[in-house]
């Protein structure tokens, strides 16, 4: 028989709760197949819960320990389908996977099987998000000089700094900037500089 080993970090009981159900009822339906919760960080899979925060920068030193493990798809983290700011921080600069405890659906043979092969799981939700997020702005059609502006914003340069980098007058920066805030749907400096740390410039 085939043992699954899972380690918890989950503070929520109602969270690890409902997780543990899921399992057992994946193992009645899968005689062959069982699962424990054990007490050390050598598991095949670490339970992180996540949905207190607003920021990586909340996060624990245990819970970042739990979060940088070696290898990929060890760590899944638990967050609701809320925070979409800090699911995208995790999608881009962690390897670990991703479970949106909103979903009526776990798909808990994938999230298996990924573990098993110490790949990411990505939950529907988040999964949607990543890809609303990587289409954004290439479905806007931007100018070479509108990308090279946004990317001056994104990067947290000023007109002035941009109109002398790119040998054009602040005039036409402005002009530049008015466009792409067009495009954006924006209506001021606040909402642009919100909308530009969601979006990756086209190349």
């Amino acid at each position: 028989m085939f043992t699954f080993t899972i380690y918890s970090r989950v503070v929520h009981p109602t969270l690890l709760n409902g997780f543990l159900c899921s399992l057992k009822a994946f193992r009645e339906q899968n005689p062959e197949w069982n699962y424990e919760i054990i007490r050390h960080d050598n598991a095949r899979l670490t339970l992180l819960d996540f949905t207190a925060y607003d920021a990586l920068t909340d996060i624990t030193a245990a819970e970042y320990e739990g979060l940088c493990r070696p290898g990929e798809g060890t760590s899944l983290v638990m967050l609701s389908a809320c925070q979409e700011k800090l699911a995208l921080q995790l999608m881009k600069s962690y390897r670990c996977s991703l479970l949106c405890v909103d979903e009526r659906l776990l798909e808990l043979r994938e999230l298996i099987k990924h573990s098993m092969k110490s790949q990411r799981y990505i939950s529907a939700h988040f999964l949607r998000l990543k890809e609303q997020k990587n289409n954004i702005a290439d479905s806007m059609f931007f100018t070479d000089a509108e990308r090279k502006v946004l990317s001056g914003l994104k990067s947290g340069k000023t007109g002035i700094e941009l109109s002398r980098e790119m040998f054009r007058s602040q005039k036409t920066i402005s002009t530049h900037k008015r466009k792409i805030m067009v495009k954006l749907g924006v209506k001021n400096d606040l909402e642009l500089r919100k909308a530009i740390q969601k979006l990756q410039p086209p190349q």
